[in-house]
């Protein structure tokens, strides 16, 4: 050891464990000081108990006298010196406090219920303090335990719950005091309410939430809310596109709009996301970042969004073993850091749990990564998109739209959740060559005159010549639906949205918002064609097409 003075250098590991050995924190006169204050103002004891649970009492005897004077509140009783004293000496604990005079001592204690707050706040602070130290001399047992027989395990769990026992102390210190949200009288509430309507009025027509970019999202949920929070699920099975909407929705928050977020990718490393929102975005083919054949044009365009895309506030991060606890402590430190206002995971099945009930259950593991995405959305007023895939119940059904009961592993991911997209591609399951014909010429019916109207939002139409089925085979292969299965801000419609495979991309059938054309509007079950006789006419071909497609 070195014999450099103590004060003058860092302590030693040793050193650090040898000051452990000592009283916890508390503070006798601040405990006194509440329970005085109570006893002279009952009516502060709901209010405290919001605040403080009993444990924030240290000594046995004040805590005592806080639980009776709790009790006698259920009960309706009056809360002062004498009934105490008779409530104390009814369950025979009077004497475990000091007697009668104790019970007098503390309403005298203070003489004027001034200063409560303060002595309140010094109680928080006092069990915050213990908790944390009890939080870290478990995390500290178990840190000498770790390759013993009975604790042969990946190091990395025993990290992810010490890191995990002191944000659950930051969370229940959160829970409480200030930062609670108890309930909120009509007044205060409808005043907000009104506020909030009234800059809805003010901005009619436009989207008052985070815009997706995708127009028959924006229509649907009328935005995505940061304002106060909320869960969306994107799911689907294999190969119906959850990564490629995911790095859609990023590529257009992030990029497109400078909207700050980070992304949870423990499906994909950050270089293979950003092929897919560098390449994507730019409309060139993902698979030549594996061959390299670009074009001169696809340099230009891909230098171009490279400077872009390093300009956007994105934060990615993609370890191998993403932990709920690194949700927690990366979502904090990037909004207080970075101020961002969403945050995409990808996906829920490969966050990891670091309590010991939900490393040991598959199903008790997803409530935990559910419980922390809700804590997150709540806390810090986030948009969380969560990937999700589907149960493998659903490939016996091949091609049959997906339902909430197809969600894999739990049911805590629909309650959780306020919004619930499932992405589905027909043309994944029933190739152009097995439709009738009748079915190919209701989808042509429906499709030419949107297409023609608005052709950015449709195929080239060139892959196919006419044998082969032309532009309307061109456009069905690119089609894709995404089922709102749950909005708890209103319709559940299906919506008809444009897939790019070749970019790995989503994007809208529709141009504008709020068109009066019936060929700007969402192609599906959102909005159908009214009056005029060419209007009735494809509202029925419309119509008769989803009755014929399978399952649809």
């Amino acid at each position: 050891m070195s014999d450099q003075p103590a004060k003058d250098r860092p302590l030693t590991t040793e050193e650090r464990l040898a000051r452990i050995n000592k009283a916890l924190p508390f503070s006798d006169e601040a405990e006194k000081g509440v329970l005085s204050c109570l006893m002279q103002d009952p009516e502060r004891i709901a209010e405290v108990r919001a605040k403080l649970p009993t444990e924030a009492f240290y000594h046995e005897c004040n805590r005592l006298v806080f639980e009776v004077m709790l009790d006698m509140l259920d009960k309706n009783l009056p809360v002062e010196p004498i009934a105490i004293t008779h409530r104390l000496r009814d369950q025979k604990k009077l004497d475990l406090i000091g007697g009668p005079a104790a019970v007098s001592d503390l309403y005298t204690f203070v003489p004027i219920p001034t200063h409560y707050p303060h002595y309140v706040g010094i109680l928080r602070e006092k069990w915050a303090l213990r908790q944390t130290i009890h939080a870290c001399a478990e995390s500290i047992d178990e840190c000498f335990a770790h390759g013993s027989e009975q604790s042969d395990e990946d190091v990395t769990a025993v990290v992810g719950r010490a890191e995990g026992r002191v944000f659950g102390c930051v969370q229940a210190l959160q829970a409480s005091g200030e930062y609670s949200t108890g309930p909120v009288l009509a007044a205060r509430g409808v005043s907000e309410w009104v506020d909030r309507t009234e800059q809805t009025i003010a901005n009619r027509g436009k989207i008052m939430g985070l815009e997706t970019g995708i127009l028959e999202l924006d229509q649907t949920v009328h935005g995505l809310d940061d304002a106060q929070g909320e869960i969306v699920v994107i799911a689907g099975r294999p190969g119906q596109g959850k990564t490629a909407m995911a790095t859609t929705l990023i590529h257009n928050l992030a990029v497109e709009r400078n909207v700050p977020g980070l992304v949870f990718s423990a499906e994909m490393s950050s270089v293979q996301l950003y092929d897919r929102i560098i390449l994507g975005g730019a409309s060139i083919d993902t698979s030549k970042a594996i061959t390299g054949m670009f074009s001169r044009a696809d340099q230009d365009a891909m230098t171009v969004k490279v400077r872009q895309v390093q300009r956007a506030p994105l934060l990615i991060s993609d370890g191998s073993a993403i932990s709920t606890a690194d949700i927690r402590s990366q979502v904090q430190v990037a909004k207080r850091q970075h101020g961002i206002r969403w945050i995409v995971v990808d996906h829920l099945h490969l966050i990891k749990a670091v309590s010991k009930r939900g490393m040991k259950d598959e199903r008790e593991a997803l409530v935990e990564v559910m419980e922390t995405l809700q804590f997150v959305k709540k806390f810090y007023k986030l948009t969380v998109l969560l990937m999700v895939q589907l149960n493998r119940e659903t490939d016996r059904n091949a091609g049959k739209p997906p339902v909430l009961a197809d969600l894999s592993g739990s049911a805590a991911i629909e309650w959780y959740a306020d919004h619930v997209w499932m992405l589905h591609r027909d043309p994944y399951f029933f190739g152009w060559h097995t439709l009738s014909e009748e079915k190919k010429k209701g989808w042509a019916d429906a499709v030419e005159p949107r297409r023609e109207r608005n052709p950015q939002c449709w195929s080239s139409g060139g892959k196919y010549g006419e044998e082969d089925g032309g532009w309307p085979r061109e456009d069905y292969e690119q089609d894709a639906k995404i089922y709102v299965r749950k909005n708890r801000r209103g319709p559940t419609p299906e919506l008809h949205v444009r897939f790019e495979d070749w970019r790995t991309w989503f994007s809208s059938r529709m141009p504008k918002l709020n068109s009066t054309d019936w060929r700007d509007w969402q192609f599906g079950s959102y909005a159908v064609p009214k009056k005029e006789p060419k209007m009735k006419k494809v509202g029925q071909v419309r119509s008769s097409l989803h009755d014929d497609f399978p399952d649809d």
